[in-house]
């Protein structure tokens, strides 16, 4: 899915410069109670979360390190997600939820948690005293 919304965005001269990750899992799990199945569960759980997040840190770092890589490579210098002032790749890495953020007030709610009240300016390729009212 990824691989054909990065086709498409290159198709319409939309230059990709940063990630993000989707879901991330923090550390530990549910905590458990007392009693012996409640426990058992809580256990599983826990071992079942710390491998997801294992697992995503694993991955998150892979893609820190390609980003790395990317960005320094002469290619992504010359495109202008490359300017020299700011020629990392973000890889942003947004939390798990409880349920699914869906439609534009919950994404303007996830946009002003991950970016700040700065908002997308910087994606969108403003400078701040553009954005400011």
């Amino acid at each position: 899915e990824s691989r054909r919304l990065m086709g498409e965005l290159d198709e319409q001269g939309i230059c990709v410069s940063d990630l993000v990750v989707n879901q991330c899992v923090g550390g530990g799990g549910a905590e458990g109670g007392e009693g012996g199945a409640a426990d058992e569960v809580s256990e599983a759980m826990k071992r079942y979360y710390d491998r997801r997040v294992d697992g995503q840190q694993r991955w998150i770092s892979e893609l820190k390190d390609a980003c790395a890589d990317v960005a320094s490579s002469e290619e992504y210098r010359g495109n202008t997600g490359g300017a020299e002032d700011d020629s990392n790749i973000q890889v942003t890495e947004v939390p798990f939820y409880d349920m699914e953020l869906v439609g534009p007030p919950a994404l303007g709610y996830l946009g002003t948690q991950m970016f700040g009240n700065d908002g997308f300016g910087r994606l969108m390729g403003f400078d701040r005293d553009d954005t400011d009212p």
